[in-house]
């Protein structure tokens, strides 16, 4: 007798899985009733790294504006009066593309640079 020969290649097999969990709901059980999940508060280092990262965003959001530069507020959005103060610049509302075009920048350099840093590392 000759042995069958599986011909799906070893990828195939390491990620086939059955799309079984596809036909039942996690959350209902046979009777229809419905299972509560109790989900595990998270901890651990980053937990509270981000946590107080959370707490230092916070402080800088409502602190910059108090902060004088030349007389006139480090950072301040008055949506009211449409009066934006970036950084110690004033921006009006007709100014505020070019704002947007600044930030997609230094975010695009920013992005450039930490990826060049950890895929030279790889």
């Amino acid at each position: 007798m000759v042995e069958e020969v599986d011909k799906r290649s070893t990828a195939d097999k390491i990620y086939a899985y059955d799309d079984e969990f596809r036909d039942t709901l996690t959350t209902v059980d046979a009777k229809g009733k419905r299972v509560w999940l109790y989900p595990k508060k998270p901890s651990g280092k980053f937990t509270n790294y981000r946590i107080w990262l959370s707490y230092l965003y916070f402080v800088i959001l409502f602190g910059l504006p108090f902060i004088k530069v030349n007389g006139e507020p480090f950072f301040l959005f008055n949506i009211i009066e449409r009066n934006f103060i970036i950084f110690g610049m004033h921006f009006g509302p007709q100014d505020f593309y070019l704002f947007a075009i600044a930030m997609l920048i230094i975010a695009t350099m920013i992005f450039n640079r930490v990826e060049r840093t950890f895929m030279d590392t790889v």
